[in-house]
């Protein structure tokens, strides 16, 4: 009973509305942010890790308290799906070669929304506006044209496909940007991308003195791991007037990838400023169907780890999220472990974002019965 009171005290926190504009309205990537914060408390409630959900569900309040007291100096950047802009995702199998995009319009003095073309699928972003970005869009992998623009985008790689520059200097431009999703073991990845000067470098550090970017060029990025915990940065350059964008408050969660843009402009209302993009490790979701006329247990390697308790015949599991990658699953008798006999088993590359549906058959065999893309 305890636990889920905790969620709800978390809950009515985040939705509780203010004598001006509530939360959702005014900063919608920090409560974005922390429903992922809230969720990934959830599961480790699941599992009676009480300390790790209090840290989790501290640091979601923390990230809406800090972000939402700032609003009035700061754009109301769109949430983790543009509301806005449509999105046409391209009919792709999840059995073919994926890469997954992102789009942003970082753009400050460009008045219209942009729409963003994938050669072979039309229009796949319409309508996106100044601040806006879209979730993850899976594509084909291999050389891939937007807008006419062609790169080359390897399988399971993320991208942020970023229209940058100014419109008053004609450097307005798409630039397929690389996001880590990588596991850290428990940190934060944070990677700095200048998008707001052409013409000069800029720097960025916390007011603790981390050096979060020196001398960032135009379209230069700079990756550091960090501590989970709060952090607050500002930039400056090699200009009259010192500070550029003034410091701003950010909450790092353990085991997230933080791609951070330098943009807006100084002469334009639109003020320079941070965005960043949020995105998870690169996760599949298995789940499991028990065929055989026993439980079993399913464990998962590397690590040996006991990722299915007692399924009953017949049953199918919840979702587990494993790490992407080359795993392992074996299923043995409720409660031997590796002391028992194998029941089933089965060897896999999982790719990201997609859900895996399992079979555990009575041939000694773990088989593949669906995969689909994560919703």
């Amino acid at each position: 009973m305890m636990k889920w009171l905790i969620l709800t005290i978390a809950f009515t926190i985040l939705l509780m509305p203010s004598a001006a504009q509530s939360p959702l309205e005014t900063c919608p990537e920090a409560v974005n942010a922390s429903r992922d914060l809230i969720a990934m408390a959830h599961d480790a409630l699941a599992v009676a890790k009480y300390d790790d959900a209090q840290i989790l569900l501290t640091n979601a309040r923390q990230l809406v308290t800090d972000t939402c007291d700032m609003v009035t100096t700061q754009i109301e950047w769109g949430g983790l799906v543009s509301s806005s802009a449509t999105v046409t995702l391209p009919d792709i199998s999840p059995m073919d070669g994926v890469a997954y995009v992102r789009v942003l319009n970082a753009v400050a003095d460009y008045d219209a929304p942009i729409d963003i073309t994938l050669d072979g699928f039309g229009e796949v972003v319409t309508g996106l506006g100044y601040g806006e970005f879209t979730g993850l869009i899976p594509i084909p992998s291999g050389m891939r044209g937007f807008n006419t623009m062609s790169w080359h985008f390897l399988a399971n790689s993320t991208w942020v496909i970023a229209a940058v520059g100014l419109d008053e200097n004609g450097s307005v431009m798409l630039e397929p940007i690389p996001v880590v999703r990588d596991e850290w073991d428990g940190k934060a990845h944070v990677r700095i991308i200048q998008s707001m000067n052409p013409e000069g470098q800029l720097n960025v550090t916390s007011v603790e003195g981390m050096d979060f970017g020196t001398g960032l060029e135009w379209l230069n990025f700079h990756d550091i791991t960090v501590e989970p915990g709060n952090y607050t940065l500002y930039a400056d350059g090699r200009m009259e007037n010192g500070v550029i964008i003034p410091e701003t408050d950010f909450t790092f969660a353990a085991d997230r990838n933080y791609t951070i843009f330098l943009t807006g402009s100084e002469d334009t209302t639109d003020a320079p400023q941070f965005v960043t993009l949020i995105n998870s490790q690169d996760i599949t979701r298995v789940r499991f169907t028990n065929t055989l006329a026993e439980s079993v247990d399913i464990h998962s390697r590397p690590g040996n780890n006991k990722i299915v308790g007692a399924l009953e015949p017949g049953a199918t599991s919840d979702w587990v999220e494993i790490h992407s990658g080359a795993a392992a699953f074996t299923a043995y008798g409720v409660g031997m472990g590796l002391r028992g006999d194998e029941k089933a088993s089965l060897s896999e590359s999982l790719y990201s974002g997609r859900d895996l549906t399992l079979s555990i058959g009575s041939d000694g065999q773990i088989t593949v019965q669906n995969v689909a893309f994560t919703q």
